[in-house]
């Protein structure tokens, strides 16, 4: 090859949720350090929601989301979960890799909040905002009591066990001497339409800049087969990054005797808003999660830029408690809101006294489970009738992980991706 000769890498990314804007803005990010003038990338994303969803400007509260599409309906926040060493090896591996990556994201996200001005508070278009969590348990499993990897000081930053600092106005008295564990950590609340929109505009005019980088969003495009998207590609030898949640796509119609991993977890939140007065600000310095058995709630704060008309009038929080496997449903439920406002009421009753907050909006959402766990990884498809085989990472199955775990597991990907250039001899 002549000095001047120029290498050409297609790379096909399947979906734009979190996970898939995340992967892309770390590729967006790896090229631009690299400063190399002899590769051009041809990246398109493939994706079957509407552009207005990552573009739309206003008030995207009042948006209704496909349901299937879990990052937006997501709390998010980042609460750490032990691992369970006696389920065995194949629980094992995923969940210490998991937690793995909600570290790396934690870190990711404060290093770029410190040090980048796109990412500043000043603007405050990530609404990523840190905070304490806290973990309110009842009857806890040994688990949690043995501090497992994943739920100690060595995965959670200023991790406290038995933290006795959370105020009774936010949960009495009553309720926390009852609990076997109260334990603490710096996290982090995320409002993740908003984050998936700030990740998208950031992609696109970081391509732009960058003059070895040609991106292609394809939206409303629903793939059947991950062998079709092979044609957008313009060069032989794209190299595919599914990221499409449930992980259910086929290569082509000869696989039909493939048995996918995915089943939905359905849950049901609600948004709710109160004066941004410090009764309520006590909440929106935390957010706590609460569990005894099957029995949960949660309250996050769901954090606006200061762009928005209520940024310093108004505070919203998403609580929520139901996770139910295997469900389709995508009606509202009368029961789940009873359900959970009943439990919210009992753990944070303050939060809904003097009859201040409103009831802004009812979630309906499907977590993309999987019944392996997350899967990150790297194979290769054979097309017989091109008669070349295609690299394939896969990046998908979080389930309701997939904000915290989403940088980690783009640093992941990036690893992956390299070695599959290497492997293709690209």
């Amino acid at each position: 090859m002549s000095q001047n000769s120029l290498t050409t890498r297609s790379i096909i990314i399947i979906g734009s949720g979190i996970i898939g804007l995340s992967v892309l803005y770390r590729l967006i990010e790896d090229i631009e350090k690299k400063k190399s003038t002899s590769i051009c990338y041809k990246i398109h994303v493939v994706t079957r929601i509407d552009k207005k969803i990552l573009s739309l400007k206003g008030d995207l509260d009042n948006v209704i989301f496909d349901q299937d599409l879990a990052s937006v309906y997501a709390g998010a926040h980042q609460r750490p979960f032990p691992t369970e060493y006696a389920s065995g090896n194949e629980k094992l591996t995923y969940q210490r890799r998991e937690s793995l990556y909600t570290k790396e994201t934690f870190d990711y996200f404060l290093n770029k909040l410190k040090n980048s001005k796109e990412w500043s508070y000043d603007d405050y278009e990530t609404t990523i905002k840190f905070c304490r969590g806290y973990d309110l348990i009842d009857s806890s499993i040994e688990a949690y009591k043995n501090l497992n990897d994943g739920y100690n000081s060595n995965n959670l930053v200023n991790f406290t066990e038995q933290d006795k600092t959370l105020s009774e106005l936010v949960v009495p008295s009553c309720i926390q001497e009852k609990l076997d564990i109260i334990s603490s950590y710096d996290t982090y609340v995320v409002n993740t339409p908003r984050f998936m929109r700030f990740l998208y505009r950031s992609c696109c005019e970081k391509s732009d800049a960058i003059s070895n980088i040609d991106l292609q969003f394809h939206f409303n495009h629903n793939v059947n087969f991950m062998e079709d998207v092979v044609s957008l590609s313009s060069t032989p030898k794209p190299v595919i990054i599914n990221c499409s949640g449930k992980g259910e796509l086929l290569w082509n119609s000869s696989n039909d005797s493939v048995v996918t991993s995915y089943f939905p977890i359905r849950g049901q939140t609600l948004l709710v808003s109160v004066p941004n007065t410090p009764k309520y600000q006590k909440f929106a310095e935390n957010t706590i999660t609460y569990q005894n058995g099957s029995k949960w709630s949660f309250v996050i704060q769901r954090p606006i830029p200061k762009k928005n008309k209520n940024f310093k009038k108004r505070l919203y929080f998403i609580i929520g408690g139901t996770k139910q496997t295997d469900c389709y449903d995508k009606n509202i439920s009368d029961a789940d809101i009873n359900y959970v406002l009943n439990n919210a009421k009992e753990i944070f009753p303050n939060l809904f006294t003097d009859g201040d907050w409103i009831l802004e909006r009812v979630n309906v959402g499907f977590r993309p489970g999987s019944k392996v766990g997350s899967v990150v990884n790297l194979e290769h498809k054979a097309s017989f009738h091109l008669k070349t085989y295609y690299p394939i990472i896969n990046c998908y199955g979080f389930g309701g992980y997939g904000v915290e775990c989403s940088f980690g597991a783009a640093n992941h990907v990036m690893m992956l991706l390299n070695r599959a250039f290497r492997e293709a001899n690209l």
